[in-house]
């Protein structure tokens, strides 16, 4: 997989076929577009490419909310990329400056004159510009007029409910891993650097870890 943080570094050889998102926890319903756009890719004999932002949005146009803690670090994110093995991986920078763009320039000057899209993946619920003005019946009026195809993927349900980033949030901070890992199709973990605490762990019958992360 390559990786690009610069837009102009990115000079597909073959025609691209390109999915957008945060891609938080790169959870079961992320796992399902990927392997869309592998497969309509070598159907096509195309590249494969995913875009993602950092910071992740809310954290740019919300800052005063501290309460978002992401599944991923950006790190952990790309290492989960690079094993889903799509070819291309570009991390576009989020700035308010980025947020102010009408869905119009955001598909014609980003998606279609930058990246040269030739066919597009979303997931269910996507939307993008503006006060998120684009959503997927917008995505199809500009695909005709720009020349490139839309798909969108529907829901992925586990237990007739739908996954979400912010539903595998919620399972971990209650504890419930169980449920997260259903959700995100892998077992969650979390790195950090051990340091030293209290030193109560000899007083509860078993040693512990405190993590800095």
């Amino acid at each position: 997989m390559k990786i690009y943080r610069n837009i102009t570094d990115f000079d597909p050889q073959k025609k691209v076929v390109l999915t957008v998102g945060t891609f938080d926890g790169v959870h079961f319903g992320h796992q399902k577009i990927i392997d869309s756009v592998k497969t309509i890719a070598q159907e096509q004999d195309a590249e494969s490419v995913l875009l993602t932002f950092s910071p992740h949005p809310r954290l740019v146009l919300f800052p005063e909310n501290s309460s978002l803690k992401l599944i991923n670090t950006l790190e952990e994110k790309t290492e989960r990329l690079e094993e889903s093995g799509i070819d291309h991986l570009i991390i576009y920078p989020f700035t308010k400056k980025f947020s102010r763009i009408s869905a119009l320039e955001y598909v014609r000057d980003f998606l279609v004159k930058e990246i040269k899209v030739s066919t597009l993946i979303i997931g269910y619920d996507h939307q993008f510009g503006r006060n998120r003005e684009g959503n997927f019946e917008y995505l199809k009026d500009l695909s005709e007029l720009y020349n490139f195809k839309v798909k969108e993927i529907s829901a992925q349900d586990i237990n007739e409910i739908n996954v979400s980033s912010t539903k595998i949030r919620k399972a971990i901070e209650e504890g419930n891993i169980h449920l997260a890992n259903e959700y995100l199709g892998y077992t969650f973990s979390i790195k950090g650097k051990v340091i030293k605490g209290n030193q109560i762990g000899h007083t509860i019958g078993f040693p512990t870890a405190n993590i800095s992360y």
